[in-house]
């Protein structure tokens, strides 16, 4: 039997991302406050929804994962308007500051 998040919880999670990121008042924080603010989120959904069946959940944990990076280089282009940054080194670059990632990409789950 495989068990995966339902379509509302997804939905659930894509707001609280876009809550943290979406804001004009958040391009004054630092990208530090910004990956504190979102890896209790992450943590959360990897701890709850990782567990369950790791074969099936990553598959649903990486479009988790999409969309935390697809807000985070909206953030991170509303923020530096003439940064030169392709997406891929705006999301390492996150990384490299310690942001977490839902499916455990890369992490050695």
């Amino acid at each position: 039997m495989r068990s995966y998040p339902s379509k509302k919880a997804v939905k659930k999670t894509r707001a609280k991302v876009r809550e943290e990121l979406a804001p004009r008042n958040r391009l004054y924080w630092s990208p530090a406050q910004v990956v504190v603010n979102l890896n209790p989120i992450i943590q959360g959904w990897r701890s709850y929804y990782g567990s369950i069946d790791p074969g099936m959940s990553r598959r649903f944990l990486s479009k988790v994962d999409w969309h935390i990076n697809w807000r985070l280089i909206l953030y991170w282009r509303k923020k530096h308007k003439r940064n030169r940054m392709t997406p891929t080194e705006i999301v390492q670059f996150f990384r490299s500051i310690g942001l977490k990632t839902a499916s455990g990409y890369g992490q050695g789950l």
